[in-house]
């Protein structure tokens, strides 16, 4: 008798036992649905773990990107505003007195936009042209034309606005006079106002 009650209470020790630790294992995952190859994840995704505030605007302090990063004439440029009307009569080139200034410092690309307002005469067409020169008095000193050379406007009875932006891909360090032509295809006369010349290099 007491050898039964021996072994009775062995396996009742047994089984507390064993539903102890099965309480502590957690169940297998369900890979029924499981893609081929995939590993069923050893713990839960949550977003814990990426801390709140972990990615802010702080990474990048205030001012750190600003204009005082450039030195001063790091980008030289130079705007000339002309209102008062130029008047073309003839076929030659000739300077329309519309002219600005850009002092470079070293190798660089130039770009020259002009905008305006323009009318022609007698049907006929008008042009223009955009020149460089080293000479302080450019006006008329048939310096180097940039591309694309000269352009054509065409005819217009009455004012009517254009841009275009003339360039010299490669130019050296100095001062230089920016000088705008413009020229009719006959006698006529070719009227332009209201002229702003941005003038701008772009260092290489």
């Amino acid at each position: 008798m007491k050898l039964f009650e021996r072994g009775a209470a062995i396996l009742l020790l047994i089984a507390i036992v064993t539903l102890s630790f099965s309480g502590c294992i957690a169940p297998a995952a369900d890979t029924s649905t499981q893609a081929p190859g995939a590993q069923a994840a050893s713990f839960p995704l949550t977003t814990n773990y990426i801390q709140d505030g972990a990615i802010t605007s702080a990474k990048i302090a205030t001012g750190t990107v600003t204009d005082t990063l450039l030195a001063a004439s790091a980008i030289p440029f130079n705007i000339t505003v002309n209102n008062t009307a130029s008047i073309i009569t003839g076929t030659g080139l000739a300077a329309q007195n519309i002219n600005g200034s850009v002092t470079i410092n070293r190798a660089s690309a130039l770009t020259v936009t002009v905008s305006l307002n323009y009318k022609t005469s007698n049907g006929n067409n008008s042009y223009l042209q955009v020149r460089l020169n080293r000479s302080t008095n450019a006006a008329g000193s048939n310096g180097s034309t940039m591309l694309p050379g000269q352009i054509f406007l065409g005819q217009s009875p009455d004012y009517n606005a254009t841009s275009f932006t003339f360039v010299n891909t490669s130019i050296s360090a100095g001062t230089y006079a920016v000088e705008v032509y413009g020229n009719s295809s006959s006698t006529g006369v070719v009227n332009y106002a209201n002229v702003t010349l941005v003038s701008m290099a772009l260092p290489k």
